[in-house]
């Protein structure tokens, strides 16, 4: 299914307005339900909890808590009680025909396991690569704010760190970073770690097809790495998904401080359905387990090194990066 395009519905639900509209057909929201009860007891990340969830639904739909709905209102209303019974920010639920039918078309017509291809839409954006730049001739600074699922996401960050070749410690900055896709974190992760070791980070489960993958570091990966010099990573409660998974991931192995508020806390990785109708669902299916931990960030959000608020994160991280780097200094060996 199409995980690439996470990202883009998650933005376009937060953003976009849709209008309400008269029930075509009384039948549109025992249709939608039945649907989402299928999905749900198919593809949930946890399948007991699944069973429980559809009873809600259920009890739900026979107490007529649904009725009377516009077709914004039903999205919304199912959003609102999946998140409350679960605490699961990747649940939603929305009215989008034309996203749907997008969504009907592809599951349809591609074939399975294509490369994937640079869209044009995230090349326009350099890839979510928006600001590089120097700090005091010695901390760099990146400010990525997606993780698309593209060749170009991975081109673009290396071609970043070329440019702060010289840099002596990283400030990454994710505190508008929203996620995306899983599927671009290995490369990105092995950025960050030494060429020629694979590191095991965390484990996947997925639930369509019970698969468990590994998620590690790609140890022969072209292209430039900033392993072994201070990484700083602000972060706000609005990084998210995938962002999260990038900090998390680095703090746990002791590549990366965490400087900011705590993130929004959505660990479990999701896909899209099409409900009929023009209804589309965002469902969690899986969970991550890191290898570290134990554990992950579901509903806790990554843990920060130093707390403050996003709009001071910038010049506290800044002070970080600095005084990490002093601390190197302090412990390197002096030469008489």
């Amino acid at each position: 299914m199409m995980k690439f395009l996470c990202l883009a519905f998650l933005a376009f639900c937060l953003g976009a307005e849709v209008e309400p509209r008269e029930w075509e057909n009384e039948k549109i929201q025992d249709r939608v339900l039945n649907r989402l009860i299928e999905e749900i007891q198919s593809h949930y990340a946890y399948p007991e909890a699944a069973e429980w969830l559809v009873q809600s639904l259920k009890r739900n739909q026979q107490l007529g808590w649904y009725e009377d709905l516009n077709l914004k209102q039903l999205g919304e209303a199912l959003t609102r009680d999946l998140r409350g019974w679960t605490s699961d920010k990747h649940f939603m639920i929305a009215h989008m025909p034309a996203f749907a039918q997008e969504l009907e078309d592809y599951a349809q017509s591609e074939p399975k396991d294509v490369a994937p291809k640079d869209d044009p839409q995230e090349a326009s954006v350099n890839f979510g690569v928006r600001k590089v730049e120097m700090l005091d001739q010695k901390i760099g600074w990146i400010t990525l704010d997606r993780i698309a699922f593209s060749p170009g996401t991975l081109a673009a960050f290396q071609e970043a760190l070329k440019e702060l070749k010289s840099a002596q410690a990283l400030i990454l900055d994710l505190r508008n970073n929203h996620g995306g896709s899983s599927d671009t974190l290995p490369g990105l992760l092995s950025c960050f770690f030494p060429r020629g070791q694979s590191i095991e980070l965390a484990v996947k489960t997925w639930r369509p097809d019970n698969s468990r993958i590994l998620l590690e570091t790609l140890p022969f990966q072209e292209g430039p790495r900033f392993d072994r010099r201070p990484v700083v990573i602000l972060t706000s409660k609005d990084t998210r998904s995938a962002a999260e998974a990038f900090a998390y991931h680095l703090r746990a192995f002791g590549r990366a401080f965490i400087v900011g508020e705590r993130s929004s806390g959505g660990a479990h990785p999701a896909d899209m359905v099409s409900l009929g109708d023009g209804f589309v669902a965002l469902i969690p299916m899986g969970t991550v387990t890191s290898l570290r931990t134990g554990t992950d960030w579901e509903g806790r959000g990554v843990p920060v090194d130093k707390a403050c608020s996003s709009e001071e994160a910038a010049e506290i991280g800044h002070q970080m990066a600095l005084q990490l780097l002093s601390l190197e200094q302090e412990a390197k060996p002096s030469h008489r």
